[in-house]
């Protein structure tokens, strides 16, 4: 017999409007962008695994940029081995203040040349700025593409000191 575990939602406001995140005692499992402006509030009664994380997420948008890099992550639900693999190394390798091309990327998981399926991964990405796909870049330094917009990964690269 299987069991799911409860998960905990809430929103988290930033500098960009709200993020709407869930969670298990397991990881964070959802980030979702641009959640609007309603305010949601974690339950007094989630474990302190999750109310750790909250408190993780203000400390990142208060400008502590490490205070994501050891919140636990539930990839369960992202669809392929490569995706997972180019989630799990984007997260281990590119820190705060790193950038990253989608190329440079695709080598980094053995499969050079594969730059667009590293596309792919991050656009699939189901808990963005956790696993920091706003660090990669396209070839050449552009900003490339991101499901936060623009303006948003520009932010979070200012924030975390890979821009001036």
């Amino acid at each position: 017999m299987r069991t799911t575990k409860q998960s905990y939602s809430w929103t988290q406001q930033t500098p960009w409007g709200a993020l709407a995140i869930s969670a298990t005692i397991d990881g964070v499992h959802s980030v979702r962008l641009h959640a609007g402006r309603a305010r949601q509030p974690l339950d007094d009664s989630a474990p302190s695994e999750v109310r750790d994380t909250a408190r993780r997420f203000e400390r990142f948008f208060a400008g502590d940029t490490r205070a994501l890099d050891d919140v636990a992550v539930d990839l369960s639900a992202v669809g392929n081995d490569f995706q997972r693999k180019v989630l799990t190394t984007l997260r281990k390798r590119i820190g705060p203040g790193k950038t990253i091309s989608y190329g440079e990327l695709a080598e980094a998981v053995g499969h050079p040349g594969a730059a667009r399926a590293v596309g792919t991964a991050m656009a699939r990405n189901p808990v963005p700025i956790v696993v920091p796909c706003h660090r990669v870049l396209a070839s050449g330094g552009g900003l490339g593409g991101y499901g936060g917009g623009l303006e948003m990964k520009e932010a979070l690269l200012r924030l975390e000191g890979a821009l001036p």
